[in-house]
């Protein structure tokens, strides 16, 4: 019984991830911005350090319209928000 507690114990650990649950993005956060190009084998773009949510939107959809694509196109991005000493404690968008 014991050992099932700590498998049970251990799957959520791991599904939970890590992170500030419930953390809300500010414009006074640090991110890093990445963006992904569409297609079966995304490529991924790191377009750099951004302080702000908005400015990590932002960043994405620059990168976007400098190479021609719409939201149509279905290339995403990422800003994964710098605390606690990792660079992506944690992924927003």
């Amino acid at each position: 019984m014991r050992w099932m507690v700590f498998a049970v114990s251990a799957c959520v650990a791991l599904l939970s991830g890590c992170g500030d649950e419930g953390h809300t993005a500010t414009e006074s956060d640090i991110f890093n911005a990445y963006f992904y190009f569409p297609g079966d084998a995304p490529r991924e773009v790191y377009l750099g350090r951004v302080t702000g949510i908005s400015a990590c939107q932002s960043a994405a959809s620059n990168y976007a319209s400098q190479h021609n694509m719409s939201r149509s196109d279905r290339w995403s991005y990422i800003c994964c928000r710098e605390a606690h000493g990792s660079s992506c404690y944690d992924k927003h968008r």
